[in-house]
């Protein structure tokens, strides 16, 4: 790294076009990205239930849209809803890419009609698109939408099409609402360095590694599905570590200038230290964000994957672009000075006068400012201040044992969206309860005298549970019950039925597929309905059938079970990759487990208050959210994201100490000179992140979004401040020196010895 630095000095202005050409060759992979989509494919039992019928069904095609049309006051059947209905279906029913329209009978006061609600008060329209293309449909969506209006009716749109259109669609202008983070980014920055220029190249940075981070996203989304939330992770961790990258940098390098008086030899010790630690803190924020492949077949694993390139390019161009910048610019790091009202929180130099020639960290005594008195303190106090701190964390973090998961579909979305009311509306009011299918494969006909016999079966013991409100079957038809019956009315399979008969069990059977439909009251996401599921599938053996139970429910208990069962893997994956990163740059063994542990306080607490927030509801009417169940996916990326960008500070924190240390510092003057040297900083940094985290929580309406972005700037700010500042230097004086213990094949030369025998 010293050599790069040097290199970089040599030829700065090369390294510097090469980073904006990189830079616009961002823009224009941009230009020609792929699109966005929410999809996930899962290998367990109730996706292959799904999958049966949904390639055997006849069902609505997947880019088709429906809409409940609903009037508190006239009811189907009266001239003035037909009228109404008619209307507000004008402009749509003569758009070029609509291809049909179904609606129920408007006329008869009498009719009866699946898309007609009990009340009658409401009807749910099928708009059949002429496209098959799910990406084309959800582009098209908004403009079709806005074709439909009524003053008459209530009018909400359903479906996939329409939900995804309003992921996407929401993602975008969250992104446009967060750009209030940018100046106040700015701000800090400005306040921290007391230098416009040295903030702006800072940003400068961070804007840039975004760039680039979302030209390799859409770039990836050619070549497989990409979430419509990776547009926001990519926004939110490229702009908070790679502003965070280049505040160490930049700020040690004004340090070393100060101290050395060579733009070069400042530059060299620059990377040699602080280009080091950012290199290993950029490895260990991928690592947690790379954590996420584990959830293969979800949208998590395309966000690790978006996450992991972002990382990436923001530690090139802070090592790259920054330490170029730094070289042409020099002392002129430091103009543009704000007004003297910014001059009490302008910094002090962290070292004696400049020695000319001095390099290294012995260079110059530290000066015993407000971090190196605090560590000072709480060593002297090590047990009454750790104990306090630790019980406050805990407390924070006690929610969490009250977690509950669950698939969430439109409850991510505000209340107040179309998309999710029209959702809402359509299962309230067009379904006859909680739907849960055992789909029996029988790699033949359903038809067959010995398949019929094992639905019918399967059909009389199941249908007996408790909870089971309705049986909807083949093998449950109005005026037949006997097998033999059954068996004689099938004996010449499907083109002898009668056309009523044929339309009746045609949605319930495929070319080797039997569908028995249980409904039962109990919500979907109940501890009923689990029960239920379980007690179906204990059941469900039969001869001659694969048999799967799906729908929502059993859905949701597979894609809990699914998350947790891989959850173990990346934890561990996760905590001894970054364990073995910080062996590898620290040169010990205990301060990377230290570390570890460090973070897994921060991030309790961070679970504590996320279930806190959204599961328990507090807050929920200023922050526009339902409470509900988390989404497995949100305590998963909380983690595998926190993990890496709060280590970031635990790195630059702990480097500082071991220079201390390896200049011959005992370890109390070891911790209080790193902390006196990094605290100051880290805080900046941190309050930066909790901006940009923060601003991203409370402006965006998607619930992961705004979950993971509170959740990251509370985790961030417990981090920086209570772990950090108290705990940390608590834990390593209660430790000593066996902080820098170390095997001999782990030390270099030109270590200090150490105070325990390796």
């Amino acid at each position: 790294m010293s050599w790069w630095g040097g290199f970089v000095c040599r030829h700065c202005r090369w390294v510097l076009l090469a980073a904006l050409v990189a830079f616009a060759g961002s823009a224009v992979v941009l230009a020609g990205g792929g699109s966005l989509k929410n999809s996930s494919t899962f290998n367990f039992e109730s996706n292959r239930g799904f999958s049966l019928e949904d390639q055997q069904l006849p069902s609505v095609s997947v880019t088709g849209v429906t809409l409940v049309m609903s009037s508190s006051t006239v009811t189907v059947g009266t001239p003035a809803y037909a009228a109404a209905v008619h209307s507000a279906l004008a402009q749509l029913a003569g758009d070029s890419r609509v291809q049909s329209i179904s609606l129920p009978p408007l006329d008869d006061p009498a009719a009866q009609s699946p898309q007609i609600a009990p009340d009658r008060h409401a009807i749910a329209v099928q708009v059949a698109l002429r496209t098959d293309n799910f990406a084309t449909a959800t582009q098209e969506f908004p403009s079709l939408r806005d074709e439909v209006h009524s003053s008459q009716l209530t009018v909400h749109a359903a479906g996939d099409v329409a939900l995804n259109s309003a992921f996407n669609v929401r993602s975008e202008q969250d992104l446009e609402r967060a750009d209030i983070s940018i100046p106040a980014a700015l701000v800090v920055l400005v306040i921290v360095f007391g230098s416009a220029v040295a903030a702006l190249l800072c940003l400068s940075v961070g804007l840039m590694a975004v760039a680039g981070g979302l030209a390799a996203m859409y770039q990836l989304a050619h070549h497989t599905d990409v979430s419509t939330f990776a547009l926001n992770v990519v926004v939110i961790v490229g702009l908070g570590v790679a502003i965070d990258y280049s505040l160490f940098l930049v700020s040690r390098f004004r340090e070393e200038l100060r101290r050395q008086g060579d733009v070069e030899a400042a530059l060299r010790t620059t990377m040699r230290t602080a280009g080091t630690a950012v290199a290993f803190s950029g490895l260990t924020v991928a690592v947690g964000v790379s954590g996420l492949l584990f959830y293969g077949g979800t949208i998590l694993s395309s966000m690790g994957l978006a996450g992991s390139f972002v990382v990436a390019i923001s530690v090139i161009y802070a090592l790259a672009f920054l330490p170029a910048m730094l070289a042409i610019l020099g002392d002129r790091v430091n103009r543009w000075r704000p007004s003297s009202l910014l001059r009490p929180l302008r910094r002090r130099p962290a070292t004696a006068p400049p020695t000319p020639g001095a390099s290294g960290p012995t260079a110059g005594t530290p000066r015993e400012g407000f971090w190196h008195r605090l560590a000072t303190t709480v060593m002297r106090h090590p047990v009454p201040v750790l104990l306090p701190c630790l019980a406050v964390l805990l407390l924070m973090g006690s929610p969490f044992l009250q977690m509950n998961l669950a698939e969430a579909n439109v409850t991510l979305l505000p209340p107040g969206d179309d998309a999710r009311q029209g959702t809402e509306q359509l299962a309230q009011e067009f379904s006859e309860g909680n739907p849960i299918d055992v789909v029996l494969d029988f790699h033949g006909s359903p038809y067959a005298t010995a398949n019929v016999a094992a639905a019918y079966g399967l059909a009389r013991r199941l249908d007996s549970f408790p909870g089971i409100s309705k049986v909807e079957s083949y093998v449950d038809v109005p005026g037949v019950s006997a097998l033999t019956a059954y068996q004689g009315l099938y004996a010449g399979g499907e083109a002898g039925l009668a056309p009523q008969l044929r339309s009746q069990v045609a949605p319930l059977t495929g070319s080797s597929i039997a569908v028995l439909r249980f409904f039962t009251p109990y919500a979907v996401e109940g501890s009923q309905a689990d029960s239920l599921v379980r007690e179906l599938r204990s059941h469900d053996q039969t001869a001659g059938a694969q048999v799967s139970v799906t729908g929502n429910t059993a859905f949701n208990l597979d894609y809990v079970a699914y998350m947790l069962g891989r959850t173990p893997w990346a934890a561990v994956y996760i905590m001894l990759t970054t364990f073995v990163l910080l062996m590898i740059l620290l040169r010990s063994l205990v301060l990377p487990l230290k570390a570890v542990v460090m973070n897994l306080l921060s991030l309790s607490a961070a679970f504590g208050a996320l279930v806190w927030i959204f599961q328990q509801g507090h807050l929920s009417g200023a922050l526009d959210f339902s409470p509900a169940s988390l989404d497995p996916t949100v305590p998963v990326l909380l983690f595998c994201a926190i993990f890496g960008l709060s280590m970031d500070y635990e790195v630059f924190l702990l480097t500082r100490m071991r220079e201390a240390w390896d200049g011959g510092r005992d370890n109390r003057g070891a911790v209080a000179d790193g902390l006196e040297a990094s605290g100051r900083l880290v805080t900046g940094a941190a309050a930066i992140m909790v901006t940009v985290f923060a601003v991203f929580g409370l402006v965006s309406s998607v619930v992961v979004i705004k979950a993971l972005g509170l959740g990251m700037a509370i985790a961030v700010f417990i981090d920086a401040s209570v772990v950090r500042a108290l705990v940390v230097p608590a834990v390593m004086r209660l430790i000593g020196p066996v902080n820098w213990w170390a095997p001999r094949w782990m030390r270099r030369r030109s270590d200090p010895p150490e105070a325990v025998p390796g």
